[in-house]
């Protein structure tokens, strides 16, 4: 059934066939923000705006079929594309196949939206309507890839590609100044029509007093990740001096939002996001002369706003009382926790599960963990961690980026971004899927941009024209 944002999505995909491909996949990745939403109910499965564009993408390359051939050439061996698509149709056998033949071998929490309704409860394992839903949305997952990368394969689709990355970054800071006013004026209602996921909505509880920020999302851990991708995108951006008119504002709200976020997840990866960060304006003094001027001053900022801060809030005792309380709940005491408590329960299920199916898993959307690896490992084995670390490490490890140009310079910020969402789902993450951001900057990171014959020879984003700098 369609829900309201649904028919937006259709008016937004009808513009993207008529202003060109290349637009249209961009769009994609702008309705990723979108995480609480629904456009289209089937059944027990929801339909994102972002997966209904996938659809327009397909129209799209029906009427171009010659693109075909370059979305296919994306997985080819041994490109990135290849290993993640080995792990995906691997998954999606586990999916259907190991929750029959190893059925009642282990003990499960299981994934699906039914038994989710008391997310403690443990069954013996057996195939479950989230085998089917995961395996949707992982395809889905492993289309957007190709889809990113086939069309920044030219110059111009990459550019199209970096500018639909950044407005997802652009939409999330404003979803989050959204959700603060509207809670704090009472108004919340209005955000509704983007908030009619059939998940469990955390968008209205808060910490110590504090809002717990969702933005856009379902809950304050997965609007910290998005954010903190965000942050790092554009702070590298910043750093290598790119767009800064956009880059520098993004980069400094999203840092506001992750500190005030209330996501622990995303406060404890935040320190590394700041590694890398100070490490790419290293890198880029050690490349260029005139990069050591920001790179002292990143390095020497980010110490004084440090000190500053901390001399601050404790010469201030009513603001270190809060503060220590408000810390206390959110980081100290949260493995002591009922969530804390339960998180942990999570793991420990998946890792017995792995155990007790000599390394092969439950199948693709069975068990629910808290950690992506742990859910890796229990859903698909040693076969899928491998495969996906064959892919990881593929585009992390590529040395193909050129440094101090363009091409490499966004690069670089997708490095940094898809890093730190990793991290963060390394923390928290219950299912494989890691969305279609996750993917999108994953195929600017193996993106060879006219390595390969042109793919949309007229993108029609006209922010793509403008000056770099």
């Amino acid at each position: 059934m369609f829900q309201p944002i649904g028919f937006l999505v259709i008016l937004a995909g009808l513009f993207g066939l008529v202003r060109g491909h290349g637009t249209l996949v961009a769009l994609i990745i702008m309705m990723s923000v979108l995480g609480a939403a629904s456009a289209l109910y089937i059944g027990d499965m929801d339909v994102g705006p972002a997966q209904l564009l996938i659809l327009f993408a397909g129209l799209s390359l029906m009427v171009r079929p010659s693109q075909i051939s370059t979305i296919l050439g994306v997985m080819q061996p041994p490109k990135p594309g290849f290993w993640f698509a080995c792990f995906v149709i691997y998954a999606v056998a586990t999916s259907f196949v190991l929750p029959v033949i190893l059925g009642g071998t282990t003990m499960i929490v299981p994934l699906d939206a039914v038994s989710a309704q008391n997310v403690s409860a443990v069954i013996p394992l057996q195939p479950l309507s989230s085998n089917f839903t995961q395996a949707v949305y992982l395809t889905g997952g492993l289309v957007c890839f190709c889809l990113v990368k086939g069309a920044a394969s030219t110059r111009e689709g990459f550019r199209t590609m970096f500018f639909g990355v950044l407005l997802y970054c652009v939409l999330n800071a404003i979803a989050a100044i959204a959700d603060l006013v509207t809670f704090n004026t009472g108004t919340s209602h209005l955000l509704d029509f983007i908030r009619n996921a059939r998940y469990n909505l955390l968008v209205s509880s808060d910490i110590g007093g504090l809002k717990r920020i969702a933005g856009s999302f379902t809950e304050a851990s997965a609007f910290g990740r998005a954010t903190t991708g965000a942050f790092a995108f554009c702070a590298t951006l910043w750093i290598c001096k790119r767009h800064r008119r956009i880059t520098a504002p993004v980069a400094l709200i999203s840092l506001v939002f992750i500190v005030i976020s209330t996501s622990s997840a995303a406060w404890a990866v935040l320190p590394v996001v700041l590694g890398l960060l100070l490490l790419t304006s290293l890198g880029q003094s050690n490349a260029s002369a005139a990069g050591q001027g920001v790179s002292l001053i990143i390095a020497g900022g980010v110490l004084v706003l440090a000190v500053a801060a901390g001399s601050a809030l404790l010469l201030n005792e009513r603001v270190s009382a809060v503060i220590s309380d408000y810390t206390g709940q959110l980081v100290f005491n949260k493995m002591s926790t009922e969530s804390g408590v339960e998180r942990a329960s999570f793991n420990t299920a998946g890792l017995r599960n792995f155990v007790e199916t000599w390394g092969l898993g439950v199948g693709l959307g069975t068990s629910r963990s808290s950690s992506f690896v742990i859910a890796l490992l229990a859903n698909t084995g040693v076969i899928g961690f491998i495969l996906y670390s064959a892919f990881l490490f593929s585009i992390v490890f590529d040395r193909s980026r050129v440094a101090l140009s363009y091409p490499g310079d966004i690069k670089l910020a997708a490095r940094n971004a898809l890093i730190g969402m990793l991290a963060i789902d390394s923390l928290v993450a219950s299912t494989i899927d890691q969305g279609f951001m996750y993917y999108a900057v994953a195929a600017l990171m193996a993106a060879q941009p006219d390595a390969a014959p042109a793919y949309d020879p007229a993108p029609r984003f006209r922010t793509a024209h403008a000056r770099h700098g």
